[in-house]
């Protein structure tokens, strides 16, 4: 796909890396659909804005279905990317029903809303969509019981959906290891979650927007799953 003129929506494009994401792909000459909810947009959208590019704004609440029917207003979209998520500690006797409502709503049932609004705005002969996975999905992380089984669950989704929406339109994931701390992370613990891979440091969100930039432009990749993770997988295994 030539990324030139293509229209992209990314979901949680306002903060972390789906920021990063519509930021690498408005520099390679993406219009930005931005989603977002309650961060704000403005200085992603004033950033993708000085790529000279278009950039139009998104609220949706992800986990309110009938908040997805604004997208009926939208043109074609060539590149899907579902990079908002939650991340909800807490092993099967301390997860409530209430974090596991919305890690499931967040996590799986808004990538398969967004895909089912979106898929039909895609009118190429080339198209994408990436869902953004977790390395609690690929394994039994005690301690993320609703966030691991959400993951796994949305990795199902992408692996079948890009058996059904071939051949136009190719999906893929990508399982991002430790490129971002999560809120409230003391320097210390980053340390101990980053050197227990084996490159023995921390990626960055860059290293996922440009494995979304290589899934776009090689179009001959559906239903992979790509370990942007520094090695984390072959640590755990």
């Amino acid at each position: 796909m030539e990324l030139e003129g293509k229209t992209a929506l990314v979901t949680g494009a306002a903060k972390r890396v789906g920021r990063e994401v519509a930021l690498d792909l408005a520099k390679s000459g993406c219009n930005i659909i931005l989603h977002h909810n309650r961060s704000d947009p403005s200085q992603t959208v004033r950033e993708v804005r000085e790529h000279g590019v278009e950039c139009t704004t998104l609220k949706i609440d992800l986990t309110v279905p009938e908040e997805y029917e604004i997208m009926s207003s939208l043109d074609s979209v060539d590149i899907l990317v579902n990079s908002a998520s939650t991340f909800f500690r807490g092993d099967f006797n301390s997860t409530t029903i209430q974090s596991w409502n919305q890690s499931m709503a967040v996590n799986l049932t808004a990538p398969f809303l967004m895909m089912k609004h979106i898929t039909p705005l895609m009118k190429g002969v080339d198209n994408l969509v990436v869902n953004i996975l977790d390395g609690a999905g690929l394994r039994p992380w005690k301690n993320y019981l609703a966030h691991g089984v959400s993951k796994a669950a949305l990795l199902h989704l992408t692996e079948v959906t890009a058996r059904t929406l071939a051949p136009r339109i190719r999906v893929n994931g990508i399982v991002p290891g430790p490129v971002l701390k999560t809120e409230g992370m003391s320097d210390d613990v980053w340390n101990r979650v980053y050197s227990k891979t084996p490159l023995r440091r921390p990626g960055s969100p860059r290293h996922i927007s440009s494995a979304v930039k290589f899934l776009a432009e090689n179009d001959y990749i559906t239903g992979e799953i790509l370990r942007i993770d520094g090695g984390e997988y072959l640590e755990t295994r």
